[in-house]
């Protein structure tokens, strides 16, 4: 059963047909195909379409569908204010929701406002202690804010907890192997501005092995690199960043890659 049937299904239990003239299903149906076909701005429109209805929505699911695939259009748009405002008055209405809080604080990270975003990850926290994904993220922005001690603090959670799960289905190995991969990425720039040179590029290299096209690793370790005064191994790491797309860069890293490579050829 495909996706938006079993939403149907979850909105209209009793017979799996939504009642005359409810044009939700229709609205993500829609939404869902033109997601898929990467047409991006109509998939919006429509989505947001849908979040209009949602006070009679009653299956979380379906709210969890719509703002997802809302969050990672913005995101593939870089579109981060716009997302942060579309999920700062959603909290103002429903303020007991995990995943809103968790959304917009990875909009605040990309957007560069860390304090916002480890505001919010707290949050969610809150709300769901034990989501490696939003502690992981905390723990990343941490370190990118120099509080290397909170950040060793959360990524190591994140990390045990890893090692004493379970081994992952074929349908979340994936994910997986990319959440240890951005922990041990976030653990690397932490353990390089605590001083940890040698342990932080172990670390860098055990993210490489697991998910070796994320540009945010280029760029961290690019940083330590710097910070240590090998400035031709930073550059070098701050031009494969660029080059990267697994995930790339956000527009401000972008920007201070070029400048700092552009800084880093007179000091070779």
């Amino acid at each position: 059963m495909g996706l938006l049937r079993r939403m149907q299904n979850w909105l209209w239990p009793t017979n799996g047909r939504p009642p005359a003239g409810y044009d939700l299903y229709e609205q993500l149906r829609e939404a869902d195909a033109e997601f898929r076909a990467k047409r991006l701005a109509r998939a919006r429109d429509l989505l947001l379409k849908a979040a209009e209805q949602r006070p009679g929505i009653t299956d979380p699911r379906v709210v969890v569908y719509i703002n997802t695939t809302l969050t990672s259009i913005w995101m593939a748009e870089e579109q981060f204010d716009a997302a942060i405002t579309y999920f700062s008055e959603y909290i103002a209405n429903y303020p007991t929701e995990f995943e809103p809080f968790r959304f917009r604080a990875i909009n605040f990270w990309y957007a560069g406002r860390l304090a916002e975003a480890i505001s919010d990850y707290s949050r969610a926290l809150d709300f769901k202690p034990d989501d490696l994904s939003a502690l992981s993220a905390r723990g990343q922005t941490y370190a990118e804010c120099g509080e290397f001690e909170k950040a060793m603090h959360d990524l190591d959670l994140v990390l045990r907890e890893l090692e004493n799960s379970p081994p992952p289905d074929s349908e979340v190995t994936l994910w997986f192997s990319h959440l240890e991969a951005y922990t041990r990425n976030g653990r690397g720039l932490a353990l390089g501005g605590l001083g940890e040179v040698k342990r932080a590029m172990e670390e860098f290299e055990l993210s490489n092995r697991l998910a070796g096209e994320n540009a945010w690793l280029n760029f961290n370790r690019a940083q330590i690199h710097e910070r240590f005064g090998n400035f031709p191994s930073a550059a070098e790491d701050y031009r494969e960043a660029l080059e990267k797309n697994g995930p790339q860069l956000t527009p401000l890293k972008r920007a201070r890659a070029l400048s700092k490579i552009s800084e880093l050829s007179h000091r070779q």
